[in-house]
């Protein structure tokens, strides 16, 4: 597993939410801080994560599941790293 299917699993949960515009969403919150999401880093997936927490999870799934989300794919971010 790298950073790219970090950015694909999440992309498969937020799809059941915003169906096929998931990856353009995404790909807009990336740009907002600075990061790319076509070569995701460790740093830019962080940034992301918070972001997505911050604006959409929390009006997704109220603040409790949105925390628990964020600290899901912030694990597979840390499991990444663990790995290389």
């Amino acid at each position: 597993m790298d950073y790219s299917d970090v950015v694909m699993q999440i992309c498969v949960e937020l799809t059941s939410v915003w169906g096929g515009l998931a990856p353009q969403i995404m790909k807009r919150r990336f740009q907002e801080v600075g990061a790319s999401m076509d070569n995701p880093t460790e740093d830019g997936l962080k940034l992301f994560i918070k972001l997505l927490e911050e604006k959409a999870l929390v009006e997704m799934y109220g603040p409790e599941l949105a925390k628990k989300k964020a600290s899901a794919y912030l694990r597979w971010v840390k499991n990444v790293r663990g790995a290389s």
